[in-house]
């Protein structure tokens, strides 16, 4: 079982998925104020247990909790294959693939981003990338239980799957290639951000079919990785409302 911290997140739980909340918990000194006593009032009108909890007794969190937590199953990854398969029949998708993201805030962010410009789906690897936990749960406003998220061994092969799939591939990086708004998207895009240290891997960059680069004009010169994706997937659904 997982635990999912803050009320923004528990909020969005019991009013989008609560079949997925098994226990409800409060600080004890926390259940009478407003925005609690309503999560209380919810789940119990749900038969969703809630257990008011000793702070001494609270479960140690890297994010402010604020005095509610709540219970749920182990996260469900999708599989890939499956996701595919969902989506050859759409006229348009978008996919974008993390690869090397490690800090649990950035995932969370790009996640919550993700849910907000129409991403169909985030494709992680299970090595060298953070995985779903109450940290991005939080971050990512609770975002994280709407959007397929995937994690695959061998991130190449998924993109010549999706090639095979009529998807084209863009891989965001700090220079060279394709402006980001003269970028010629395809129907179906994915769309590859690796690591600020690192960029994209080099066999994961070399599969790619074009190369983007987000102009910048300041003294300083980089971005954040969660900031450069919401750039980026601003960019790639300015061109699906058009056509809407």
């Amino acid at each position: 079982m997982n635990l999912v911290a803050g009320i923004h997140p528990v909020e969005i739980l019991l009013r989008e998925t609560p079949a997925r909340v098994k226990t409800l918990y409060v600080l004890s000194r926390k259940k009478n104020s407003k925005r609690v006593a309503a999560l209380i009032e919810q789940a119990q009108s749900l038969s969703i247990p809630v257990e008011a909890v000793p702070p001494e007794k609270a479960p140690s969190f890297d994010i402010p909790h604020q005095g509610v937590w709540a219970r749920i199953p182990d996260f469900r990854y999708t599989k890939f294959k499956d996701w595919l398969a969902e989506e050859k029949d759409r006229s348009s998708s978008t996919l974008l693939i993390l690869d090397g993201i490690t800090d649990p805030h950035n995932l969370g962010a790009i996640i919550r981003s993700a849910a907000c410009l129409g991403c169909r789906g985030i494709l992680l690897p299970k090595d060298r990338s953070a995985s779903v936990t109450s940290t991005v749960w939080k971050a990512s406003a609770g975002a994280a239980g709407f959007l397929p998220i995937i994690r695959e061994t061998n991130l190449v092969r998924c993109v010549r799957q999706l090639k095979d799939a009529g998807f084209w591939v863009f891989g965001a990086q700090a220079e060279g290639g394709i402006h980001l708004m003269e970028a010629p998207w395809s129907d179906k895009s994915a769309i590859v951000l690796g690591s600020e240290g690192k960029g994209i891997r080099p066999l994961l960059r070399s599969n790619c079919d074009i190369s983007l680069f987000i102009p910048m004009t300041g003294p300083v010169t980089s971005l954040n990785v969660s900031v450069a994706a919401g750039i980026v997937l601003y960019e790639r659904a300015r061109t699906i409302w058009r056509k809407e």
